[in-house]
């Protein structure tokens, strides 16, 4: 997102909406790297690994 909008922006286009864009795409990146101790716990339990036989 955010090389799609430095491109817009150079090209004279208005690149606010890829700032949103990027700036949400980030967000859900973070949380997505703070809940992985919490997931990573819930799939090492037996019942979650039980279908890989």
């Amino acid at each position: 997102m955010r090389d799609y909008g430095m491109r817009a922006y150079l090209d004279g286009e208005n690149a606010f909406t890829y700032g949103l864009l990027y700036a949400a795409q980030r967000e859900t990146a973070e949380r997505a790297v703070a809940d992985l101790p919490r997931i990573r716990h819930r799939a090492g339990r037996g019942k979650v690994r039980r279908w890989l036989g």
